[in-house]
């Protein structure tokens, strides 16, 4: 079986309709991510955690064009491991493919399935599943937002007082709930109702549960078989890890290097404009990278020009590492300057923690 094989119709959308009718295609395909299509030809992708950053007022009024990313194009000639490496540096489930002149998806969970079975040999869930980031079932949807884009996961298992696993939430069906609430109340919902929102009440209990000696073929099979997207993992009844597509993915692909960083919220009409954002955003990247382990970057960029003559920029950059997570804002008319500003402020404060590491270590 081929990688041409394994390709998929994608969902898509153009870029010229309101955000609204963007999440009446997510929650009816089920899918976090959509192409995003201008005139017929591909401008990128949409995630629903892009949408969760911007706090959306009004999905009837905002274009979907303004929160679209940029990613880069598979080729169905390149071998398993280079597509599984990039699919870990694009922070993406699907990777976008034109094939015939039709834009197709190659889905994480399919790339599973032609990996070489004798990577699984010997294997068991527990030596790949990740630390397991939780909410509690009486938590509340402020909250469960607020770790979803904090650690930059798409999905969260919740657990009761028992510490056992009742469900899982994800940035789909929190987005779906958020809009639903806004549609019921109006704007004011964001701040007024949704705090007020338990999460028993738009998780999913259709949950996949294994032992941590499980073994990893099955595992693989469960993902690709597409029954589930993520597999919880249990000891004693208590929740210990979880396994998602990119856990496996990990066993034959690395993220490719040269300071990637994912953007979203901004689309310059010059493309010379956005190589040059992306440029600046990773000289930075790249410092970092020799001072820590960096498991991701995002960054949002925000225009502003409501009664202003020029427009003001404001970037919001989160990036996760081996030492916790650092985050920045920064607001200037330059938006090179601005994105420059807010790496800086990173770098500031990843130097700032190695130096009270270092101390502490002294003492």
């Amino acid at each position: 079986m081929d990688i041409k094989e394994m390709l998929n119709d994608a969902v898509m959308v153009d870029a010229e309709i309101p955000l609204s009718k963007v999440i009446s295609a997510m929650g009816s395909s089920g899918k976090r991510e959509i192409i995003i299509t201008k005139n017929g030809e591909f401008v990128g992708i949409v995630d629903a955690k892009d949408i969760l950053i911007k706090n959306i007022g009004n999905p009837d009024k905002l274009k979907i064009e303004n929160l679209t990313r940029k990613v880069n194009i598979g080729d169905i000639e390149r071998t398993v491991e280079e597509l599984a490496g990039m699919m870990l540096s694009g922070d993406f489930s699907e990777m976008p493919f034109i094939v015939d002149n039709k834009i197709k998806t190659l889905s994480k969970t399919s790339l599973i399935s032609l990996l070489d079975k004798n990577i699984f040999e010997k294997k068991k869930a527990k030596n790949v599943m990740s630390t397991p980031y939780f909410v509690s079932s009486d938590d509340n949807l402020t909250n469960v937002k607020k770790l979803l884009l904090d650690l930059n996961v798409s999905k969260t298992p919740v657990v009761d007082d028992d510490n056992r696993v009742v469900g899982t939430v994800d940035s789909l069906n929190l987005l779906n709930t958020i809009i639903k609430k806004q549609r019921a109340d109006g704007p004011i919902a964001e701040k007024t109702g949704i705090e007020n929102i338990n999460v028993e009440a738009f998780m999913d209990k259709d949950i996949t549960v294994v032992h941590e000696d499980e073994s990893l073929e099955r595992i693989a099979e469960l993902l690709s078989g597409k029954r589930t997207s993520c597999i919880l993992v249990e000891k004693n009844s208590i929740l210990t890890g979880i396994i998602t597509p990119k856990d496996i993915l990990k066993l034959v692909g690395k993220p490719s290097g040269g300071g990637f960083i994912s953007l979203s919220g901004y689309k310059p009409e010059d493309s010379i404009e956005y190589d040059h954002i992306k440029e600046t955003a990773k000289k930075t990247l790249e410092r970092l990278e020799k001072m820590v382990d960096i498991t991701y970057a995002v960054m949002h960029i925000e225009k502003h020009s409501k009664g202003a003559v020029k427009s003001i920029y404001t970037v919001s950059t989160r990036m996760g590492t081996n030492m916790g997570l650092f985050v920045a804002d920064d607001t200037d008319w330059d938006v090179s300057l601005c994105v420059k500003n807010s790496m800086e402020k990173i770098l500031s404060s990843v130097e700032k923690e190695k130096d009270k590491r270092r101390t502490l270590r002294r003492k």
